[in-house]
């Protein structure tokens, strides 16, 4: 399994960014993968003590499993953006939240296609993408992050 996750304020420059840390790390298949990296510890943690607890808790290490099963290519792609609240049309909140996230992710489908298509990924890779609507992606990403860190720093879940 393969795996990024990039938080922006711009829908399209999170889709670039996802695609070209995931074509990268890819391309280095020996490296170690995982969603929480140290260029996105750089980003959020608030000092060495926070960002070597985050090294240490969720940052999973490569282990050899010795293993015969034959595994397939999976990619999981959390893109978070700044959501845009759509104007008020008369309709409902829901209905109009609903169609213009399915409008944003439309807006970027192509982005997409190209970006998967371009690269040589295996014939059997499956692509999961989740898109990840946020009040204001730069801080609530930092702000999530050092939750989660307070909560473990105190030692519970």
């Amino acid at each position: 399994m393969f795996g990024e996750a990039k938080i922006k304020n711009g829908l399209s420059d999170a889709v670039d960014d996802a695609f070209k840390s995931l074509s990268d790390s890819y391309a280095n298949k020996s490296a170690d993968f995982s969603l929480l990296d140290d260029t996105l510890l750089d980003e959020i943690v608030v000092d060495e003590n926070m960002a070597e607890l985050f090294r240490k808790n969720f940052i999973p290490k490569h282990q050899s499993a010795k293993s015969n099963i034959e595994t397939e290519e999976a990619f999981a792609v959390f893109i978070g953006y700044t959501f845009t609240h759509p104007s008020e049309d008369g309709r409902k909140p829901k209905e109009q939240i609903a169609d213009k996230v399915k409008s944003d992710i439309e807006s970027v489908k192509q982005k997409i296609i190209q970006a998967i298509a371009s690269k040589d990924y295996t014939a059997n890779s499956d692509f999961y993408i989740y898109f990840l609507p946020f009040n204001d992606a730069a801080a609530d990403k930092k702000s999530i992050m050092q939750e989660i860190a307070a909560i473990k720093i105190k030692g519970g879940k």
